[in-house]
């Protein structure tokens, strides 16, 4: 929806069909998100809970990981370089 113009926004908002599925998404997701879910169902008895109140966005996640690859990567090139230099 961000990418529609005012006008298209104007048009499904005066739509009652629309409106009424816009509110059953939205009451869906809201009960979807507030489920315990696995993490919170397995590790209920834990202090792990803590690290679940934020957020990881999958495109994070895998940003970081990538990142840390990279990383081991070049030390492990630095460290045969090195080594080859002995």
């Amino acid at each position: 929806m961000q990418n529609l113009t005012r006008e298209r926004l104007d048009e499904l908002d005066k739509d009652p069909a629309f409106k009424e599925q816009l509110r059953g998404l939205a009451a869906a997701r809201e009960e979807y998100c507030s489920r315990t879910g696995w993490f919170g169902e397995t590790h209920a008895d834990t202090n792990l809970k803590r690290v679940m109140n934020g957020y990881l966005d999958p495109d994070t996640v895998l940003k970081t990981t990538l990142h840390v690859l990279e990383v081991e990567q070049r030390l492990g090139r630095q460290r045969r370089e090195e080594e080859s230099d002995e």
